[in-house]
């Protein structure tokens, strides 16, 4: 693929968020993020909020001929993200979710598959400490990255790739010492980027594989 053919790789702004939006739900579907079954603007607020905190890094791919967002990663510094975008809008949020759980049968069998992976991480929490004995502890500040994702026309090109590593100077820049992430075993894709890119894995539950990242200066 030739450069000028490449998606533009930047930070997300606000002016992103209808084709964040989008994007988001053509690349997750109902089973694999709640908020696909959401309205537009509970996602919008959602990546709203990505974008306001300082501690967050968004980044998005920027299709070079329409200027559309076709992918997007971002994480954060600060832990608990999502339980405090659900303090600042519980109402709006449960009243989404009760809707969409009415109406949407994927929904439903999404949650509840949800709800026994969680039964089930619970009860492997030993093997998950035993596992993760072997992981070194950081030198500073960790960071969690949260979500990549890439537009099914633009995959297969390392544009996966290119945002991974963007989003990874970014956050370094931002002042972590480590990135850490959470993949599905079956996520093969992402696995192979993050593998080709120099991640870290070690498989923590039969069903999720821990994937991190140290600073560079770090290990010199």
């Amino acid at each position: 693929m030739k450069v000028a053919d490449c998606p533009r790789v930047r930070d997300m702004t606000l002016s992103d968020l209808d084709g964040v939006v989008r994007l988001h739900k053509h690349c997750f579907p109902d089973s694999i993020s709640i908020f696909t079954a959401l309205s537009d603007d509970i996602v919008k607020r959602f990546y709203a909020q990505v974008i306001e905190e300082p501690e967050c890094v968004a980044a998005v791919l920027e299709e070079p001929s329409s200027g559309r967002v076709v992918g997007l990663a971002f994480g954060t510094m600060k832990p608990g993200f999502q339980r405090r975008f659900l303090r600042r809008h519980f109402f709006c949020f449960v009243w989404g979710i009760l809707s969409a759980f009415i109406v949407n049968p994927v929904l439903r069998k999404a949650m509840w598959a949800r709800f026994k992976r969680r039964v089930r991480l619970l009860l492997q929490k030993r093997n998950a400490v035993l596992a993760n004995s072997t992981v070194p502890p950081p030198k500073g500040p960790e960071a969690s990255y949260i979500l990549l994702g890439v537009h099914t026309q633009w995959r297969g090109r390392g544009n996966a790739g290119r945002l991974v590593e963007y989003f990874t100077t970014r956050m370094f820049e931002t002042g972590a010492a480590r990135i850490n992430a959470l993949i599905r075993l079956d996520n093969l894709p992402s696995l192979k980027v993050h593998k080709r890119l120099g991640w870290n894995m070690t498989e923590i539950s039969p069903e999720e594989v821990c994937v991190w990242i140290d600073r560079p200066d770090l290990n010199s």
